[in-house]
C-alpha cells in the first residue's frame, strides 16, 4: 500500500442518509492527510457509526448555541479500535492554514495538554486554553465556524464541498453530546440529559472489547447514522492513481 498520498484526493461516504464527499489538500497538513489517505484506502470507516454529532440544543434554560462538530472514525470492532488508538496514534503535527475551522472543513480528534510542549509548536497556548495533540483514526466535520479550534491547533487538512453539507446535515443527533462530556451538575445545552440520564454515547464503552463497538451502537442507539461504505474517487497529482 502506498503510503505518501496525492497532492489531492477525495473520499466518498456512503450512508444510510446518503452521500457526501470529502476533498483532502494534502500540503494543508501532511500528516494529516497522510492518515486520512491510508484510513481511505484500507475502508477503514466502512460500518463506521457516526457516534458524536454536537448540533442540537436540549436544554431550554441555557442560551442557545450554534451547531458544533460531527464525529466519527471508530469502525466499531474495540480490539481494532484499540489497536490503532495504541500503535497508531501520532503526535506529528502542522500549521493551521485558512480559513482555519470554518464549516465543512474537517480535522483529526486530538488529545490535549494544558501547555504548550516541544510536540505542540502550532498551539498559540496561552491564547488557547490547552495544545492539540496525538491522533489516531476520528475526525471531526465542523458545522459552524468554529475558528476558536485553530488555536490549540486542530489542522484541517480536507473540506465536503457546500453541496454535500445538506447530507451531513442530516445526519442523527437526537442522543446529543457524549456521556463523559455531560456529567451530572453540568449544563452543556449539547446535553440531551446529565449523568446518569444522559442519553449520549458513552466513549468508555464504545472502546470496551467486551460488549463495546457496534454491539453496543446497535443495541442501544440504533438511531445513530452509520457509513454504509467509504472510497476513493480521485487523486490528483504527479500520480494520479489512486
Amino acid at each position: 500500500m502506498r503510503e505518501t498520498p496525492p497532492e489531492q484526493f477525495t473520499v466518498r461516504f456512503k450512508t444510510n442518509v446518503g452521500a457526501f464527499r470529502m476533498r483532502v489538500t494534502t500540503a494543508w497538513a501532511p500528516p494529516f492527510a497522510t492518515r486520512m489517505w491510508q484510513l481511505a484506502r484500507l475502508r477503514y470507516m466502512d460500518g463506521a457509526r457516526f457516534y458524536r454529532v454536537v448540533r442540537d440544543n436540549f436544554n431550554p434554560a441555557v442560551p442557545h448555541k450554534p451547531p458544533f462538530v460531527i464525529q466519527f472514525g471508530y469502525n466499531g470492532v474495540p480490539e481494532i479500535d484499540n489497536c490503532w488508538d495504541n500503535k497508531m496514534t501520532s503526535n506529528d503535527t502542522a500549521p493551521v492554514v485558512p480559513p482555519g475551522n470554518l464549516r465543512g472543513y474537517i480535522s483529526f480528534s486530538m488529545g490535549a495538554v494544558e501547555t504548550k510542549i516541544d510536540q505542540t509548536p502550532y498551539c498559540t497556548y496561552p491564547i488557547a486554553s490547552y495544545c492539540a495533540i496525538g491522533f489516531s483514526q476520528n475526525i471531526f466535520i465542523n458545522l459552524a465556524n468554529n475558528t476558536r479550534l485553530d488555536g490549540p491547533g486542530f489542522a484541517i487538512f480536507g473540506v465536503v464541498p457546500a453541496e454535500d453539507m445538506s447530507v451531513v446535515d442530516r445526519i442523527y443527533g437526537g442522543y446529543g453530546e457524549v456521556t463523559e462530556l455531560c456529567p451530572a451538575g453540568s449544563n452543556s445545552t449539547y446535553c440531551n440529559g446529565y449523568g446518569d440520564s444522559n442519553q449520549g454515547v458513552s466513549m468508555d464503552r464504545l472502546v470496551n472489547p467486551t460488549d463495546g463497538g457496534n454491539r453496543y451502537l446497535i443495541t442501544r442507539k440504533p438511531l445513530l447514522s452509520y457509513i454504509r461504505s467509504m472510497e476513493l474517487l480521485s487523486c490528483k497529482g504527479k500520480s494520479r492513481r489512486c
